[in-house]
């Protein structure tokens, strides 16, 4: 009886030691756990921090660049704003102006590409003119710009004719737009801001008096539409194909699912196939080109008409 009694003693005491292992075990799992846990914590905590900072010191930097240039524009404009109250021509302040515009223009896109030309001494072409020049003999875009210096509203009748100018003049180059800038009035029966006209060009209304650099922003705004535009249609001019394949790209930009890719394959597919049967028209020879799956092989040379060759 006695060896019973310490034999069951001894499994209780085992088993009570086995049960406090367990519970350490347990207890040193789950520190080790909220251990990892905390230093996952600290460093996703760091990381955000480094990207705050970083999101900081870039908006800093924008801010800093954005004030920078509105105040060279605001020099700009106090500087106009004494000279024209000595008395020189408002259409030579437009121009001073209007150069600071396309010096920035120049400096986004290319060098030598936006010219800014005197044309008050030609009839029916406004008094200063902005030309966007690609590389085309034409002007891809051009800028009509009138400016008035009226004591009072600038007459229906004056702007129905720049209406008419911006036409004649869309007539003789590839795109073209109107500014009408009057110094210290409005226009009768016209409202300010962007417009289109009874021909359907765009047109922005200048309305004084207003600070140089304000005008100089809202120009900026009002032409980057056209000028993208323009450089759109330019390239869709070189080759019927290269607008049919930007048009097709635009209307996929930020898909990327499968099926969106496929389909885009399908479009630039038929594009390639309805040139081909042109080309073997006009040239009695085509490339041959395949395109299946995630392969387009085209089997030969371009033809001149596509390179670019005489």
């Amino acid at each position: 009886m006695e060896d019973r009694k310490k034999m069951l003693l001894d499994i209780e005491v085992a088993a009570r030691n086995a049960e406090e292992e367990r519970k350490k075990y347990a207890e040193d799992q789950a520190a080790a756990a909220r251990a990892a846990e905390q230093a996952m914590q600290t460093k996703l905590e760091e990381v955000q921090e480094k990207e705050r900072q970083l999101a900081q010191e870039k908006l800093r930097l924008e801010r800093e660049a954005a004030t920078r240039a509105l105040s060279d524009l605001d020099a700009l404009g106090n500087r106009h704003d004494i000279q024209s109250s000595s008395g020189k021509p408002f259409e030579s302040l437009c121009h001073d102006s209007l150069k600071l515009l396309v010096d920035r223009l120049n400096e986004l896109h290319r060098p030598g590409r936006f010219k800014l030309k005197k044309t008050g001494a030609t009839p029916h072409k406004g008094d200063l003119r902005i030309d966007f020049n690609i590389g085309d003999p034409r002007p891809s875009l051009t800028v009509v710009v009138e400016c008035k210096d009226y004591a009072g509203p600038v007459p229906r009748k004056e702007v129905e004719k720049f209406e008419n100018d911006v036409q004649q003049t869309h007539e003789e180059v590839s795109f073209c737009v109107g500014v009408m800038w009057s110094r210290q009035t409005h226009f009768v029966g016209v409202m300010d801001g962007p417009r289109r006209t009874a021909h359907g060009h765009y047109c922005h209304m200048v309305a004084g008096p207003l600070e140089r650099a304000v005008v100089l922003r809202e120009l900026e705004f009002f032409l980057r539409p056209h000028i993208h535009e323009a450089l759109r249609r330019n390239v869709a001019d070189s080759h019927p194909a290269y607008g049919a394949c930007l048009d097709i790209f635009r209307s996929f930009v930020g898909t990327r699912t499968l099926p969106a890719l496929e389909s885009m394959r399908d479009q630039l597919a038929k594009v390639i196939e309805d040139l081909r049967k042109q080309e073997k028209r006009t040239h009695g020879a085509a490339p041959a080109i395949a395109v299946s799956g995630r392969k387009r092989k085209i089997q030969s040379s371009l033809p001149s008409a596509w390179s670019g060759r005489k």
